[in-house]
């Protein structure tokens, strides 16, 4: 009953929606950990534990087929070999993936220009920066010279906006290592004897944590880079505020935005130091509940089909411990977009598993209904946003420097920093995005596999074989962690090459320009600059909107093929019953 289709790709400038099948290209191709994932439960537990010598073998040459058992569970599995899980959750939440580069191409080419203009007019012409009595510099280095001043904040956003490029660079890098040890892990729990989990699945989990919290770090720094930029131009407002700008309110705005970006990171790290001073309680709660299905597992071993809901329920328990973390940081790129409740509802109602996989389908393609509404909503938005800056870009073109005031002169600083900040609140979505990731690596690896390997030493110091109850109860609460670890990157993944594609094409070559701004001599080159930062800004966003569109038709493609093949499946199981009945 296999269904799936194959990849529907629109023409696009260069930048597909969707990653290629080709693994050498997408590393989160691999649908090992689908394919667990959508195991009949009995067989996943099932598959025997392997020889050490032919399972690092297996391993070092990445045979999925953990001993030929994988593949054989795998036959007669019909109804979940449609889902996919990573191309679900992206053709849900695409017009968030979308959003954070959106942010960077209407934002980032209004700064630079703002700012290549007033490097322009600062060539020309210098005046000393007059602030307010007893006030005292902080950040600005030579307050006697806009022109040296300018300078200094042309560096800060240039570090800025370069490094936000290069780090989603290096993040992108990362974050495709992460299905590689996710899939190790789980192959750990389903093949590897004893030994191996203990010796090897603690360091695979402890990779992955190291991975998203080095991202999580760039994204910290990326985003200082940005406050530091912040703080600079305040204190140039707040310097000239009384003389020289009509926006005298815009110093207490900056601030408070400042204030709060500070208040939002202390609430981070208090609530990550919150979930891991819950570590302990965790632990106590998932001892407990391994403790009522061992009970439940050695009671009923002959008629365990007739109870499955009891199991269920208490491994529904384990999973609410240890997902707590993504309760409480919220959710990545909006992964928590399901109506979980709902569809958990649907399929504990399920008696088969046919009818839970009718549950899933129906429950999925109500979502790609919303996300293509969504989707085009947000794509006209995006349209309008990049008019809006091409009318801009025109007014700061029309502007005459030689009759600039140096309120005006002010005001337009105070519009950059505007748009800068746009950016910056990027940086601090990603900040928690890649906080969480790591939470997620490392309440997994505090909580259940110090759980697991417990069980495994309790059995070696009695001289007896892990519980069957255990390895079954572990097998399943880690394959479902592993796979959210996975989702969660593959979004991350997806938005940051995205970011970083787009930014290579049309934004960096902007930000690379600035420098070039103040070593300007003559009055020709300065009026062919502006023209010039003028005409490929609107050049630019004419691509950007040509590229929205193409983005937007491919989108609009899968999207109803995707639902297109929820409905002839569920067709089909429809027409299996009819004819089910009647025979």
């Amino acid at each position: 009953m296999a269904m799936m289709t194959g990849d529907v790709y629109a023409t696009t400038l260069d930048h597909p929606v969707f990653l290629p099948t080709d693994r050498s290209l997408n590393p989160f191709s691999d649908r090992f950990i689908q394919r667990v994932i959508n195991m009949d439960r009995q067989k996943l537990y099932n598959i025997p534990q392997m020889d050490d010598d032919e399972f690092l073998l297996e391993l070092m040459h990445n045979d999925d087929t953990l001993g030929g058992s994988l593949s054989r569970a795998m036959e007669d599995d019909p109804y979940e070999v449609i889902f996919d899980d990573k191309l679900d959750d992206q053709l849900t939440l695409q017009d968030n993936i979308d959003g954070e580069w959106v942010y960077l191409m209407s934002a980032g080419p209004l700064t630079v220009n703002y700012i290549g203009n007033l490097l322009v007019l600062a060539s020309k012409r210098d005046f000393p920066l007059t602030p307010p009595p007893h006030f005292t510099f902080q950040y600005i280095k030579d307050p006697s010279s806009f022109k040296a001043t300018l300078a200094q904040v042309a560096g800060s956003m240039f570090a800025a906006l370069h490094g936000a490029h290069t780090a989603m660079d290096s993040i992108q890098l990362k974050v495709q290592q992460v299905p590689g040890h996710v899939k190790t892990a789980l192959k750990i729990v389903l093949a590897g004897s004893p030994m191996i989990i203990e010796m090897m699945l603690p360091n695979t989990l402890n990779t992955i944590g190291r991975i998203a919290n080095e991202s999580a770090s760039l994204a910290r720094r990326t985003f200082d880079k940005f406050s530091s930029v912040q703080e600079l131009i305040a204190e140039i407002i707040e310097a000239n505020t009384n003389t020289h700008s009509s926006q005298t309110n815009i110093v207490a705005q900056i601030q408070a935005q400042i204030d709060n970006a500070k208040d939002e990171q202390q609430n981070l790290n208090n609530n990550i130091n919150s979930i891991t001073s819950q570590y302990d309680d965790a632990r106590r709660e998932l001892e407990k509940a391994r403790e009522e299905y061992q009970l439940a597992y050695n009671s009923i071993p002959t008629v365990r089909g007739w109870f499955k809901k009891i199991f269920r329920k208490i491994i529904n328990v384990v999973v609410a411990i240890v997902t707590a973390p993504l309760r409480i940081l919220g959710c990545v790129l909006g992964l928590c977009y399901n109506n979980q409740a709902a569809l958990q509802a649907a399929q504990a109602a399920a008696e088969t598993a046919k009818q839970n996989a009718i549950a899933k389908a129906n429950h999925l393609r109500q979502l790609l209904e919303e996300a293509e509404k969504r989707h085009a909503a947000f794509a006209q938005q995006q349209a309008a946003e990049q008019q809006k800056l091409i009318d801009i870009i025109n007014k700061i073109a029309a502007l005459d420097l030689d009759r600039l005031s140096e309120k005006e002169i002010m005001d337009i600083l105070i519009e950059s920093i505007l748009q800068m900040n746009q950016i910056k609140e990027q940086w601090g979505r990603l900040i928690q995005f890649f906080s969480k990731l790591t939470i997620q690596a490392d309440s997994t690896q505090q909580i259940i596999v110090h759980e697991f390997i417990n069980a495994i030493k309790d059995a070696q110091a009695h001289n007896v074989l892990i519980e069957p109850s255990d390895r079954e109860l572990f097998v399943e609460i880690l394959s479902i962690t592993c796979q959210e670890i996975e989702r969660g990157a593959h979004l991350l993944y997806v938005m940051s090459k995205t970011y970083y594609d787009i930014s290579s094409d049309y934004m960096i070559g902007q930000v690379l320009s600035m420098d070039k701004l103040l070593q300007l001599q003559t009055s020709s080159e300065r009026s062919a600059q502006l023209r010039l930062i003028s005409s490929n800004t609107t050049l630019i966003s004419t691509k950007v909107m040509q590229l929205a569109q193409s983005r937007q038709n491919e989108y609009n493609i899968r999207n109803k093929a995707r639902r297109e093949e929820y409905e002839r499946f569920l067709a089909q199981v429809a027409e299996e019953d009819l004819e089910g009945s009647i025979g």
